[in-house]
C-alpha cells in the first residue's frame, strides 16, 4: 500500500506541473482563408464581457457550407486547478444582417458554434460570419496582495484576450480587436500588451493604441499563419468593474472544481459507517483495572487480536512458547562462535511424539514450582488438546513423525506460509466465540480493497477526466482513496462481549507492565505463577517486563527452554533469551525469504508575461 500510495502521489505532482489547456482535435489544413478578423469587446460594469467576431471567409479556393468556431470554456488554474467561463451564444448573422444556420454544442472542453447556409449549399467566394456572444468569468482581479511583488504594475482589472485563438487551420491576413471600457479612462490609467504567433510565442508583430477615451485598439503588424493568432492583454484600475466577493470567489471556484468535493463526500460517508458499523458498542465493564489472569479458555494469540484487532509477529511467538511450556517441545539455545562475535540460533526439539493423536493432559515439572512448598499444577499440564491453529503451527515445525529436531533457520522456507492460515482461524474461532460480529480482517481487507479500488481503477481513467476536471483530479482520486485506506483500519468492530474482554485484558496488560518482585512472590503464593502468564506477556510485548519481575524467585531454567549457558542462569539472562528469541524467530521463520514473491500483509501583468494564446477566449476554427 505504501508503494502504491507513493506512485500515485509522484502522479499527482507530475501533473500539478503539466499545464493542461483545453486542445480541440486536430484537424487538418484546408485551402481557404480569413482576409480579415476583427473583434469588438465591449466590457461591462458587472464583470460580463460582449464579443462581437467579425469574419470575413474566402471560399475561392476551397468550397464549404460554412464554418466552425470553436471557443474554450475550460481552462487550466492554479494548482491543477480549473476554471471556466461561461459564454453564452447570441447571434450569427451574414453582411446583409441576415441569419445563419447555427447550431451550438460543447466538446472536449470547447464550446462550437456551427454557422452554415440555410439551403446547405456552398460557400465560393466570400463570405462574413458576425458572431455575438457574451462571456462571463474571463476577468481577472489583482490587488496590492496578489500583485507578485510588482508595484509598477498597479492593483488592477485585467482582460487577458486570446483575441484570434491559435487553432485556426487557414492563415489570416489581417487581424485586430477593439475593447470598449465602461467608462472614460485618460491613456495614463492604461495598460496594454499584445502577443501574436504560435501557442507560447512572445512574439509582438503587433500594435495596440487608445483611439477615444471608451476604445483601446489592437492589430497585427503581418499575416498570421494557421495555428497563429493575436492575443491582447488590458489592464485598468480597480474599481471600474465590479469586483466578486471573497464569498463569490469561493462559490465560483467550487462549481468549477466540484471535483474536489469527492474526498468530503467520501470523509463524511466513512465518518458514518464506522459509526454505525465500525464503532464498538458500549459497555457498563469499562473501567481498567488489574487481572491477575487471562479470560478463561483465551490462548495469548486470541488475547493479542482481540487487543488491536489484528495478528502480530509476537502473538505467534506467544503460541510457541504456550506450546513449549505446555510440553509439546522444547527451545533449545545455540551459540555460535564468530571470529568477531558470537551469534545465537534456536532450535526445537519434540518431547510429545504422539501430540498429534494425543487427547490428555501431560505433566512436566516446571521450573517455578522451586519457589513452593506444595505441589503445583504448572501450565505445561494443561490439556494436550490443540486448536486448529495450533495443529497448524506443530504441523509445520514436525512435519513428519520422523521429525524429531528443527533448526530455527529451516523454517524460514515454510512457516511464513502458514500464516494466512493461522489468522484465518484464530480470527474464525473469535468470531464463532463472539468477540466479534465479523472477521476483522475479512472487514478491514474489504475497506482496503474498496481504497485500493479508488486508486487503482479511477486512477486509471483519470487522464481521461483531466479536460473535464483538471489536474486536481488526481488529488481528489488519491484523497478519497488514502481516506478509505486509513478508515479500514478502524473499521472492524467488537461484540459486547468482545469489547468486556478487550477492558479486561487491558487489566492484565496493567498488571504484567507493573509487576514488581516483593508483589509476584507474594502472587506466587495465591497460584499465580511466572509460566501461565509468560505467554499472554508475550503477546503483550512485555517479556522482559514480566521476566524481570521474577529475579532472584526462579534460579534454574524451565524444562521447556534450555539456555546456551545452563550453569550460569539468571532470570535476566532467560529474559534477555527470551526476547531474542522473539525477535529471531520473527526475522528468520515469520518473514519469507528474500528471494520469495510473498507479499507482506499537481497574468498577462504580474504574472511574469504573457504569450501568444494565453488567457481566456482563443481557439479556433475550420470549414465544414
Amino acid at each position: 500500500m505504501k508503494k502504491l500510495i507513493v506512485v500515485a502521489l509522484v502522479s499527482l505532482f507530475a501533473a500539478t506541473f503539466i499545464n493542461t489547456v483545453a486542445v480541440a482535435e486536430d484537424y487538418p489544413d484546408e485551402n481557404w482563408e480569413i482576409s480579415d478578423f476583427h473583434s469588438s469587446i465591449l466590457l461591462d460594469k458587472d464583470g460580463t464581457i460582449r464579443v462581437t467576431e467579425s469574419i470575413v471567409a474566402d471560399f475561392t479556393n476551397e468550397q464549404h457550407h460554412g464554418i466552425v468556431r470553436s471557443i474554450p470554456y475550460q481552462y487550466s488554474g492554479n494548482y491543477g486547478t480549473v476554471r471556466n467561463i461561461k459564454i453564452n451564444f447570441i447571434e450569427a448573422k451574414d453582411e446583409n444582417d441576415s441569419e445563419w444556420s447555427t447550431s451550438v454544442s460543447k466538446n472536449s472542453g470547447y464550446y462550437d458554434i456551427t454557422m452554415r447556409t440555410k439551403d446547405d449549399s456552398f460557400l465560393t467566394s466570400t463570405a462574413t460570419f458576425n458572431l455575438t456572444y457574451e462571456v462571463d468569468g474571463a476577468l481577472n482581479f489583482f490587488t496590492e496582495e496578489n500583485n507578485n511583488g510588482t508595484p509598477e504594475f498597479f492593483p488592477h482589472t485585467e482582460l487577458y484576450w486570446n483575441v484570434t485563438g491559435t487553432e485556426w487551420v487557414v492563415p489570416i491576413k489581417k487581424a485586430s480587436a477593439e475593447i470598449h471600457l465602461p467608462t472614460t479612462l485618460e491613456e495614463s490609467k492604461i495598460k496594454t500588451l499584445c502577443y501574436t504567433g504560435i501557442f507560447g510565442s512572445s512574439e509582438q508583430n503587433c500594435k495596440t493604441k487608445q483611439t477615444s477615451p471608451t476604445i483601446v485598439e489592437f492589430e497585427t503588424n503581418k499575416s498570421l499563419q494557421r495555428r497563429e493568432g493575436i492575443t491582447s492583454i488590458l489592464a485598468i484600475p480597480n474599481g471600474m468593474i465590479e469586483t466578486p466577493s471573497t464569498f463569490d470567489k469561493v462559490i465560483k471556484f467550487m462549481e468549477d472544481n466540484y471535483i474536489l468535493l469527492l474526498p468530503i463526500l467520501i470523509l463524511i460517508g466513512m465518518t458514518l459507517l464506522w459509526y454505525f458499523f465500525g464503532r464498538d458498542p458500549k459497555t457498563t465493564k469499562n473501567t481498567i483495572f488489574p487481572h491477575y489472569k487471562a479470560p478463561q479458555g483465551l490462548k495469548p494469540i486470541e488475547c493479542g487480536i482481540i487487543i488491536d484487532e489484528k495478528m502480530h509477529p509476537r502473538d505467534i511467538t506467544s503460541t510457541i512458547i504456550d506450546l513449549a511450556i505446555r510440553g509439546f517441545f522444547r527451545i533449545e539455545e545455540i551459540e555460535k562462535k564468530g571470529i568477531f562475535s558470537d551469534t545465537k540460533t534456536y532450535k526445537f526439539v519434540l518431547l510429545k511424539n504422539d501430540w498429534h493423536s494425543s487427547q490428555t493432559a501431560t505433566n512436566s515439572t516446571s521450573a517455578a514450582a522451586t519457589i513452593h512448598t506444595t505441589t503445583t499444577t504448572t501450565a505445561a499440564t494443561q490439556s494436550a488438546t490443540l486448536d486448529d491453529f495450533e495443529s497448524k503451527m506443530m504441523e509445520t515445525i514436525f512435519p513428519t513423525t520422523e521429525t524429531k529436531e528443527v533448526n530455527l533457520e529451516t523454517l524460514q522456507k515454510s512457516f511464513y506460509k502458514i500464516i494466512p492460515g493461522i489468522q484465518k482461524s484464530v480470527m474464525e474461532k473469535l468470531v464463532k466465540d463472539n468477540y466479534f460480529p465479523r472477521s476483522p480482517e475479512k472487514t478491514r481487507a474489504i475497506y482496503f480493497g474498496i481504497g485500493l479500488a479508488i486508486l487503482l481503477l479511477f486512477g486509471s481513467i483519470a487522464e481521461n477526466l483531466i479536460l473535464e476536471f483538471g489536474e486536481m483530479i488526481w488529488f481528489a482520486i488519491i484523497s478519497s482513496g488514502i481516506i478509505v485506506l486509513l478508515f479500514s483500519r478502524i473499521m472492524p468492530q467488537k461484540t459486547v462481549k468482545g469489547v468486556e474482554t478487550y477492558y479486561e485484558l487491558k487489566g492484565l496488560e496493567e498488571y504484567i507492565k507493573t509487576a514488581e518482585k516483593d508483589r509476584m512472590q507474594f502472587q506466587e503464593k495465591a497460584n499465580i505463577l511466572f509460566e501461565k502468564l509468560l505467554p499472554y506477556a508475550a503477546a503483550f510485548g512485555l517479556i522482559k517486563k514480566w521476566t524481570g519481575a521474577f529475579e532472584n524467585l526462579i534460579k534454574v531454567p524451565p524444562t521447556w527452554y534450555r539456555p546456551a549457558h545452563g550453569n550460569n542462569f539468571t532470570m535476566y539472562y532467560f529474559a534477555d533469551s527470551l526476547s531474542h528469541f522473539s525477535s529471531t524467530a520473527e526475522t528468520q521463520a515469520f518473514s519469507p525469504p528474500r528471494n520469495s514473491s510473498a507479499g507482506r500483509g499537481i497574468s498577462g501583468f504580474s504574472g511574469g508575461g504573457g504569450f501568444s494564446g494565453g488567457g481566456f477566449g482563443g481557439g479556433g476554427g475550420r470549414g465544414i
